[in-house]
């Protein structure tokens, strides 16, 4: 998008060659702020939320739209939200919040965001509809073709440990250990990768799976470590050896002495697309087999298809390494998302 970006350094003046516009629209870094993230207190990039909003108000526009994740609204980093509300306030404008799932707008994914808008109109209230048909996968990814731009597949080895992985991965199913349900993939169900055990020991670990979540010691979280004691209690029999069977494969992990817990405790990786559902949320790893899967085939998805799924057309050019790329789409707010937020704006405050 060659000529239409003004470049600065947030923490000095910035020149935009006048002082008055209608609107400025912003989405701060978010990366302080996801609940995928470490949320750290003093993460230099959540002073860019205070930082936008003077900027806005120093060239006096009728209209301030911010976008952000909806972890910007909870626990202590909210603080920052409320700094920006009350500071729009205190300057004139009248302000709304209103988070969005942009399924609803016709993005073909998960994906929710925070939307706060300040404006100086007389309209006392706002709102933001989402009515638009939802677009699954396969209509968001029909068409492609080799000689589509940024479309190159990278085919997993099939003696690879990715592909042994992805083969057992199915349509909407994930790699998890920490989730019951059918979508969801054990390790201990993929011998082949991850080790062979007995039939007690997948005992075990499914009683595992269940326990850390039932039983809770600590107030923050979704589960806790397990005590060897509560795990023969519950299963029915002496659980120590199997115990020290499971450490040895690598399956469990010792918490302190009296404690374990299941070795991959992650929510979920090789994530896989399902053709007739939105698509899992577009971020910058999207590329990485190891997170997100093709619906039916053993890869990544391409350059081009996260593109699609963030609704960009295929016209628009993305330059740069592929990492890059991926960075900008995954970071990028969905343009189709923002084209009907924009309109419905416009109606509602500046026509």
């Amino acid at each position: 998008m060659p000529g239409v970006a003004v470049e600065g350094d947030l923490t000095q003046p910035i020149d935009f060659g006048s002082t008055e516009y209608d609107v400025v629209i912003g989405g701060p870094p978010c990366q302080g702020f996801s609940l995928a993230g470490k949320r750290r207190l003093d993460d230099p990039r959540n002073s860019h939320i205070a930082r936008f909003v003077e900027i806005a108000i120093s060239v006096r526009p009728k209209l301030i739209v911010m976008e952000n994740v909806p972890g910007l609204l909870y626990g202590d980093l909210a603080k920052h939200h409320e700094k920006a509300n009350a500071t729009l306030r205190a300057n004139g404008f009248r302000t709304k919040t209103i988070k969005i799932d942009t399924s609803e707008f016709g993005v073909p994914q998960h994906r929710t965001r925070v939307v706060l808008v300040g404006w100086t109109a007389s309209r006392s209230d706002i709102d933001l509809v989402g009515n638009a048909a939802k677009a699954n996968v396969r209509q968001a990814l029909s068409g492609l073709t080799s000689t589509t731009p940024d479309h190159a597949k990278r085919l997993l080895p099939t003696t690879s440990k990715d592909f042994l992985i992805a083969n057992k991965i199915g349509p909407g199913m994930k790699l998890s250990n920490v989730r019951a349900g059918v979508r969801n993939v054990h390790t201990w169900q993929i011998p082949e990768v991850f080790g062979e055990i007995t039939q007690k020991e997948h005992s075990v670990l499914d009683a595992m799976l269940r326990l850390r979540r039932l039983e809770r010691r600590r107030d923050f979280g979704d589960a806790d470590p397990v005590s060897v004691s509560t795990l023969s209690e519950y299963i029915g029999f002496s659980t120590q050896i199997t115990i020290k069977n499971l450490l040895t494969k690598n399956y469990v992990r010792r918490i302190d002495k009296k404690y374990v817990d299941l070795t991959h405790t992650f929510n979920g990786k090789y994530r896989r697309l399902n053709w007739d559902n939105i698509s899992y949320t577009v971020d910058t790893y999207f590329g990485n087999p190891k997170y997100f899967l093709h619906p039916t085939e053993h890869r990544g998805l391409t350059v081009r298809e996260a593109a699609r799924l963030q609704t960009f057309p295929d016209s628009f050019e993305f330059t740069g390494p592929e990492v890059e790329k991926y960075k900008m789409i995954g970071n990028a707010v969905p343009p189709q998302f923002a084209r009907t937020i924009a309109e419905q704006l416009r109606t509602l405050l500046l026509d």
